[in-house]
């Protein structure tokens, strides 16, 4: 079922991103790993803004 393979995959990215070391004021490598993975799934536009935020756009289809 595809909810059920989406929710795994979800679970899978937590887990991944729990495994990193990322103590306060040091989770640029976090950051790395959310931004490689907005990347994966075709974000439209992917950045860091200058606090260390990784923003990610996916735009609607208009309607």
């Amino acid at each position: 079922m595809a909810t059920t393979h989406a929710f795994d995959d979800a679970i899978a990215f937590a887990r991944d991103l729990i495994r990193i070391p990322s103590p306060s004021g040091g989770e640029e490598e976090v950051a790395r790993r959310v931004r490689d993975e907005f990347e994966v799934l075709g974000y439209e536009e992917v950045w860091t803004d200058a606090w260390g935020n990784v923003v990610g756009v996916v735009r609607g289809r208009g309607k």
